[in-house]
């Protein structure tokens, strides 16, 4: 391919090279993100578990909790992740 470039547009060839060079180094020393885990459903009992509370209070104050998911007019289900987020958040913001 380089030995049918005409000489006078040999530098603009090389400088392309160079760039393509740049970039598939940025783009092997980008970290791979890790495969996301699909969330998972909690019941009371399991998000109470897990969160170190009491199933009564993840009913009275549920509507606190941005990890809650209606499941029917009067049955709550917990994302696992969303409370995973939630008490990085915590730990996070209180220096921990």
């Amino acid at each position: 391919m380089a030995g049918t470039v005409p000489r006078e547009q040999l530098p603009a060839f090389l400088a392309g090279l160079r760039e393509a060079e740049v970039v598939a180094m940025v783009r092997v020393l980008q970290p791979v993100p890790a495969p996301q885990q699909p969330d998972r459903l909690l019941n009371t009992a399991q998000a109470a578990a897990k969160l170190g509370c009491s199933k009564s209070y993840l009913h009275r104050h549920h509507q606190q909790f941005p990890f809650v998911v209606h499941t029917g007019r009067r049955t709550l289900a917990f994302s696992s992740t969303g409370i995973d987020r939630f008490i990085k958040t915590r730990t996070q913001s209180n220096g921990g």
